[in-house]
């Protein structure tokens, strides 16, 4: 793969890069000391003008891969946490796990909503009181709720 190959950036990568930016970026390491500085400026200036003229132009974006798709926060965490090296990765880690919580808790309300007879045979469950005294048996109800309920989890 050559070193302007698009593939491994990101779409603001892919915004930045161009051949011209890309040679003088090549050339950086084999200049002289004094150059160095002041050629690393000049990249960033180029960069920078970029970023002030072209970043409103919507056909300049979406050849870029810029999308104005909904957001995705668990996309955007995986590309940090790919970014950010082992040091930000239990960090990230803890977020992804808090945002699959709390779409876990989320399709359930969904599914309590949808189904109220549901949401009461899971109090009932909850608060029933299973102890070895008392008859733990099944009922009629209780099983079609189960299946209603089987159903429903397939479906999700």
């Amino acid at each position: 793969m050559d070193e302007f190959s698009t593939d491994s950036f990101n779409p603001f990568d892919r915004f930045l890069k161009r051949p011209d930016v890309a040679m003088l970026n090549s050339a950086l390491p084999y200049v002289g000391e004094d150059l160095r500085k002041p050629l690393a400026l000049y990249i960033k200036i180029l960069e920078m003008n970029r970023i002030l003229t072209d970043f409103d132009n919507e056909d300049v974006l979406s050849a870029c891969g810029f999308e104005e798709s909904r957001p995705n926060p668990e996309a955007m965490l995986k590309a940090m946490k790919a970014a950010g090296g082992k040091d930000a990765s239990p960090q990230i880690d803890s977020l992804l796990n808090m945002l699959n919580l709390i779409r876990t808790y989320q399709s359930y309300m969904e599914l309590i909503q949808k189904n109220p007879e549901l949401s009461s045979f899971i109090n009932n469950m909850v608060n029933s009181k299973q102890g070895p005294s008392q008859d733990s048996s099944p009922t009629k109800e209780n099983i079609d709720l189960m299946n209603i309920l089987s159903e429903l989890l397939k479906n999700q």
